[in-house]
């Protein structure tokens, strides 16, 4: 099993609303490591807290789901951007150095 560096971990308090066996809630999370690196994941929201959430996410591709309760603040939903129509027409823009003929 491959080595993982720590994260900054949250203890929950208060009560705990936890979802269905197998049902969870899409999130983006950060993780922030202890030696100073944050980084932004996929995962799963399966519990939460006033002040913290567990989430299943997976370190890195291939190395398996990892559980663990991080900070609130450090977890958003994840927004789904709409795609644009094919008819949609794009307004013109220029290309840096290039000046217009007139």
């Amino acid at each position: 099993m491959p080595s993982v560096p720590r994260i900054r971990r949250a203890a929950p308090h208060g009560a705990v609303y936890r979802r269905e066996l197998g049902e969870g809630l899409p999130v983006v999370a950060l993780i922030r490591w202890h030696h100073g690196i944050n980084r932004t994941v996929p995962a799963t929201a399966t519990a939460w807290t006033k002040d913290a959430v567990e989430i299943s996410w997976e370190p890195e591709i291939g190395a398996g789901l990892r559980t663990d309760w991080i900070a609130a603040t450090d977890v958003t939903r994840e927004i789904d951007l709409p795609t644009l129509a094919d008819d949609v027409v794009l307004p013109p823009h220029t290309v840096s150095g290039q000046k217009g003929r007139w």
